[in-house]
């Protein structure tokens, strides 16, 4: 929603952003991004805890790359920023798609 913040606001959208501001959208963000790494965390513990290495360095990339979007966001200050962000999220969520392969196996 902060991507299109402006577009969203002249059109009449009332997204997250458009409603409760930007700064708004930053902490929720921050929210969000960290209750999500705390359960990659989580789950990279139990992995350890079953020996599933595979699993294990699996969660790692994921969670280097929540790093990387929490830096690239932080730095964030126009579209252009947030739409790296963007990219950066679908990215991990195709990520996290790819996983459940390591689960079938």
């Amino acid at each position: 929603d902060m991507e299109d913040f402006k577009g969203d606001d002249r059109f009449g959208c009332r997204t997250f952003a458009v409603t409760f501001g930007l700064q708004k959208s930053r902490v929720l963000f921050y929210v969000v991004g960290s209750l999500s790494f705390v359960g990659l965390l989580f789950a990279q513990y139990y992995f350890y805890m079953l020996d599933l290495v595979y699993h294990l360095w699996f969660f790692v990339v994921i969670e280097l790359l929540f790093i990387v979007i929490f830096a690239v966001f932080y730095k964030a200050n126009d579209k252009k920023d947030y739409s790296r962000v963007s990219l950066l999220i679908k990215l991990s969520m195709l990520l996290g798609i790819i996983s459940m392969v390591f689960f079938w196996f």
